[in-house]
């Protein structure tokens, strides 16, 4: 692969903050478009066959803020944040989103790139990474070489039609 990567077409999601808890008791997700989320991921799997597509998660793809098993910013030991996965994993409201993500990156010539946020620092950390190129790709080395982590504070530069294309959360650029 060149660099920066070179795509056909790219798509950018932000802000999907994936976590907290909804039950009988408490309503604590601030994402509930699940079914929507995961239908469009898969719309893209089926874009522009043969060709290089990227689908760009641009920060804040989790919210480990609003998990109760996190005390404090960040879940900082892997116990925590490996437990918090797994919530986000099997928690209904976000399975599809993570089917479709899996979907995506099985498909030929399918990119997906995670840019960490403010709300999702535990991309950063080795153990996280690892779990979700397990859960989305497990064996396929194929597919887990189509998933990228800028997780830095950088962003993610690519090229796309000739133009040069930076993508960033923006939390970098915030002055407090």
């Amino acid at each position: 692969m060149t660099y920066p990567p070179t795509f056909t077409e790219i798509y950018v999601v932000s802000d999907i903050h994936l976590g907290g808890r909804r039950d009988d008791q408490e309503n604590f997700q601030i994402f509930n478009r699940g079914e929507r989320l995961g239908n469009l991921i898969r719309h893209i799997s089926g874009q522009r066959v043969g060709e290089d597509v990227a689908l760009v998660l641009n920060g804040d793809i989790i919210d480990s803020l609003a998990e109760d098993d996190v005390s404090g910013y960040v879940a900082s030991d892997c116990e925590t944040a490996l437990r918090m996965m797994q919530h986000l994993y099997q928690d209904a409201a976000f399975q599809p989103v993570w089917q479709g993500l899996a979907h995506l990156v099985q498909q030929p010539k399918r990119h997906l790139i995670f840019i960490v946020g403010n709300h999702d620092i535990e991309l950063s950390l080795p153990v996280v990474e690892y779990s979700i190129r397990n859960h989305l790709a497990a064996a396929n080395e194929n597919a887990q070489a189509r998933i990228h982590f800028a997780t830095h504070g950088g962003g993610f530069a690519c090229r796309v039609a000739g133009a040069r294309i930076f993508c960033t959360h923006g939390n970098e650029e915030d002055a407090w």
